[in-house]
């Protein structure tokens, strides 16, 4: 959060805005097209703004889907978001290309809007986006800047046609989100479907996990709790291959040795008993929250980042 303030204060940043929009086959390409002209100061200062009053005092916390406090920022790793690898291609597509947006082109139709602020932050050239579902005319704010098509290019106007209205859902710097409206960056990024999908698929697989007495009834938990299912999801992106070939002795060995599990129960076969409250407990040390590196030997509390 801290580089992203430094970034937006920065006097010598660059700003860019494009729009995007999504295609609904998966593997089909988003498309982005870039705003042809450049933003004033008071369009920008809008977004610093927007950004610096939302952001004041509150407390950062892991995204979880559930819970929606209005005094903290909920925040995952950007790699987890498929999505924002698609965003990503398309904007590079139109900055090849140098696709700008032109009265043609121009439908009304577009999927998100990011406005994309880059600068030198200690010798570094540095980006944070900012990302806004797109508002459509219809739904636009009577204050906000408007602008219209004149000859070929975009000017401000009083009359409405396209406006920077300085909304933003979500800020990605580096490989962390920032999630501003919960309801808005799932439209955005179909985190939460995906990673429902994700742990459905992967039944099969949990049911091999014979460290656990009970995989199947500890599947099933999972999916009765959206929390649980993000990091679930986490977890099966991060190591389900190294997790697949986990021993029950090894699981037990690594954590008998750490106070911190001593109220996990083993069977005389050595694997963890799942109870209705230690799932949690197990995904947590899946996840590595509590080992720097899945089952060494250095115990660090890494809360899952």
């Amino acid at each position: 959060m801290v580089q992203v303030k430094n970034l937006i204060e920065s006097t010598n940043a660059n700003v860019r805005v494009y729009f995007v929009k999504k295609t609904r086959k998966q593997r089909t390409e988003h498309s982005a097209i870039i705003f042809p002209n450049a933003l004033n100061e008071k369009i920008i200062a809008t977004y610093k703004s927007n950004f610096l009053n939302f952001v004041s005092g509150r407390a950062l916390r892991e995204y979880d889907e559930v819970h929606q406090e209005r005094e903290t920022i909920q925040f995952l790793p950007a790699s987890e978001l498929d999505e924002w690898v698609r965003i990503k291609s398309a904007i590079g597509v139109a900055e090849r290309e140098q696709l700008l947006l032109n009265k043609q082109d121009f439908k009304d139709d577009y999927s998100l809007v990011v406005v994309m602020i880059e600068g030198l932050i200690n010798g570094k050239q540095e980006q944070v986006y900012f990302i806004a579902k797109y508002r459509k005319v219809e739904n636009w704010y009577k204050k906000s800047i408007r602008y219209s098509f004149t000859a070929d290019t975009l000017k401000e106007v009083e009359s409405e046609i396209y406006v920077l209205d300085g909304c933003i859902d979500a800020v990605i710097c580096d490989d962390a989100a920032y999630i501003l409206s919960p309801a808005n960056f799932e439209t955005i990024f179909n985190h939460y479907s995906k990673s429902r999908e994700l742990v459905i698929n992967s039944e099969s697989d949990v049911a091999t996990w014979d460290f656990l007495d009970k995989p199947q009834q500890f599947y099933d938990s999972i999916k009765k709790s959206k929390t649980a299912m993000l990091k679930m999801a986490r977890v099966l992106r991060k190591s389900i291959q190294k997790i697949n070939n986990l021993k029950p002795g090894t699981v037990k060995a690594v954590l008998m040795a750490h106070t911190e599990f001593r109220d996990i129960c083993f069977d005389n076969d050595d694997r963890i008993i799942v109870t209705k409250g230690s799932r949690d407990l197990i995904i947590a040390i899946l996840l590595n929250e509590y080992a720097l590196d899945l089952f060494t030997n250095e115990l660090v509390n890494t809360k899952g980042v």
